[in-house]
């Protein structure tokens, strides 16, 4: 047998042995072969991590002031110093985590639940409901984010609970306009044809038939936008309107350390590095999920 009819056979019997894994075990595969998908994963990991246990591993209460220990350079007693009020920076950005995290999850959250919905409701009913709805992303699209943000907060006012409020009202858009786009490619498949055909509800075909479609963007989605928005909790926070203290948020010691940063620049670049390798590591875990899912994603 020639060398050439022996690669085509080698080929075929690879082609065979990958269909026979399955869908999922396809997605680990991928995923686990993309390097900075992983880092991105171990990052999010260690977020989750020193947020759950952060009490266990912060050396010092996030509010406990020692003004004696004013503005103490890194050392054996303070890992990254200390602030203007003699708070350990390093249990404060452990504890900030806390406020990162929860963004993270909750605004998104937020976001999802109000985007898949209008977005199944668009793609799904046509028409003048459609119309509507898209123009309301294009009006959302319209505003620059963290604009739009700054006033969404000046209405409901500082607070953990409205920042929350606030980014999940500003991202929604993405993910109606995601889901939009898998319905209208969904509804005309035989399954769903079908189904309106046996008499089916609107909203059984909706979120039985055509919402498994597209929970894969909108995955991906979620974790991209994770990002985004633990970076707009804290440029909220660093322009006083977000998360208020005595809560550590990193973009708030960001903010209380602008005044010091020729006298003790550590309070300005532990809480920027915090803020930089979270959001990395949600984009990249997002882009690694993007191309494990479906390399054809473009988000």
């Amino acid at each position: 047998m020639e060398p050439k009819e022996l690669e085509v056979i080698e080929e075929i019997e690879k082609l065979e042995e990958k269909a026979l894994i399955s869908p999922n075990r396809q997605i680990l595969n991928r995923f686990k072969k993309n390097k900075t998908a992983v880092f991105g994963l171990i990052i999010v990991v260690i977020l989750i991590f020193v947020a759950l246990f952060a009490p266990f591993i912060a050396p010092y209460k996030y509010d406990e002031v020692n003004y004696s220990e004013s503005l103490k350079p890194p050392s054996s007693k303070h890992l990254l110093g200390t602030d203007i009020l003699g708070r350990d920076i390093f249990s404060r950005i452990i504890y900030g985590s806390r406020v990162s995290l929860e963004v993270g999850i909750i605004a998104v959250a937020i976001s999802v639940i109000i985007g898949v919905t209008l977005g199944l409701i668009s793609g799904y009913f046509g028409g003048w409901v459609d119309a509507l709805i898209m123009r309301l992303v294009d009006i959302t699209y319209s505003f620059p984010f963290l604009l739009f943000a700054i006033a969404i907060m000046t209405i409901l006012g500082p607070g953990m609970i409205n920042v929350f409020i606030a980014i999940g009202i500003i991202n929604w858009a993405w993910f109606a306009r995601v889901t939009r786009g898998s319905v209208l490619s969904a509804k005309e498949q035989e399954y769903v044809l079908a189904a309106v055909a046996m008499g089916a509800s609107p909203g059984r075909i909706m979120f039985k038939h055509i919402m498994p479609n597209v929970i894969a963007p909108v995955i991906v989605g979620a974790a991209l936008n994770s990002g985004y928005a633990i970076l707009a909790e804290a440029a909220l926070s660093f322009l006083g309107i977000g998360v208020q203290p005595p809560y550590p948020s990193w973009g708030l010691m960001l903010s209380d350390a602008r005044n010091y940063i020729s006298t003790a620049p550590w309070m300005t670049i532990y809480p920027g590095l915090a803020i930089a390798l979270t959001v990395l590591g949600f984009i990249l875990l997002g882009n690694g999920l993007r191309d494990a899912i479906d390399p054809r994603l473009k988000i």
